[in-house]
């Protein structure tokens, strides 16, 4: 929603977070090759990736044109090639042979370019306004136009999955999705659990699990299954890590979670879109802001509320290929 970026705030970023914390059972709740774990809320709007579902995160059911390996680069996934004019306004993409869906149905350029026209219409989390129309070049070949270059849209390409125009309804695909990714939907009890299985048809490397079962708990029910073996998997809190109960593995995992404090950055006394009241005089003086951001102790959140398992931040991508160490401070 547009309105939303003026009444937003403006953030500190205080700790870069070296979480997840994960608590493997030791007598697993692992039978054959299932795994059942807790490890994220439930996902409350259901699987649409047009709406923003895997969006920021490893997409499960469906899959993207590329993907991001090990250095971080882009490289083709359900793509043969990627080109752009040199203008940069105009993607070709030709796409692998042979794709298909997780019901066996053939993933085509129809495919793609309905995805990206109504990802464009659907006003998603996922940041299509630079983008023009898709239109389909043959079976195998995609061109997208944008309104104006983009370095960035490789961003999209690899994190929008592709949906089969065949079978996507807006009103029901969220609830039974078919897509292209490691796994395919076998259940979903809101509240519950979510349970997937292996996808035959996967154009990636299989996964070592042929089924997943996702229980939805809370953070202390969900350790307390943990250590009673009825999950394999769980994400546990930094308190938690320090004295990993007998019987479970701690694994601390890189990561590239940032934990701050947002202000509202213009006065009181206007409204948003919908009318609400919006703003602070306090915290709209940028003195004040500067004031709180020197004043926080980043060492001491870092060492002791995140048990060590944080550094001190000054930037919302810290210790990213694109941090930028020489213009942390001036933005303060």
């Amino acid at each position: 929603m547009p309105h939303l970026l003026k009444v937003m705030s403006y953030t500190f970023a205080l700790i870069a977070s070296t979480l997840p914390f994960y608590a493997q059972a030791e007598t697993d709740s692992t039978s054959g090759h299932s795994l059942t774990l807790a490890i994220g809320e439930e996902p409350s709007e259901g699987f649409d990736p047009l709406l923003g579902w895997s969006h920021g995160s490893t997409l499960l059911l469906h899959s993207a044109l590329l993907k991001q390996n090990a250095d971080m680069d882009w490289e083709n996934f359900l793509t043969e090639h990627v080109e752009h004019s040199a203008d940069g306004k105009i993607w070709t993409i030709t796409l692998l042979p042979d794709l298909k869906f997780s019901d066996g149905s053939p993933l085509t350029a129809q495919d793609v370019a309905f995805t990206y026209n109504q990802a464009a219409q659907g006003g998603g989390k996922i940041d299509m306004g630079n983008f023009s129309a898709a239109r389909v070049l043959d079976d195998r070949r995609v061109e997208i136009t944008l309104s104006a270059p983009q370095s960035t849209f490789v961003s999209v390409l690899g994190s929008l999955g592709i949906v089969p125009q065949h079978q996507y309804d807006a009103k029901t695909y969220a609830q039974n999705p078919v897509g292209a990714g490691p796994y395919r939907l076998v259940s979903f009890q809101p509240g519950q659990q979510l349970i997937v299985e292996a996808n035959p048809y996967y154009s990636g490397h299989r996964n070592d699990f042929d089924k997943l079962i996702f229980v939805f708990l809370d953070e202390d029910s969900a350790y307390a299954a943990a250590q009673s073996g009825q999950l394999g998997l769980v994400r546990v809190a930094p308190s938690v890590s320090v004295t990993p109960q007998q019987g479970l593995t701690l694994w601390v995992r890189p990561s590239v979670e940032n934990r701050g404090i947002a202000f509202p950055t213009i006065p009181a006394g206007q409204k948003d879109a919908n009318g609400y009241p919006i703003g602070n005089d306090v915290t709209a003086d940028v003195a004040i802001r500067r004031a709180i951001n020197y004043a926080i102790d980043r060492h001491l959140l870092a060492n002791q509320l995140m048990e060590g398992h944080a550094v001190p931040a000054y930037s919302a991508v810290q210790g990213l290929p694109w941090d930028n160490p020489p213009g942390r401070l001036q933005r303060w």
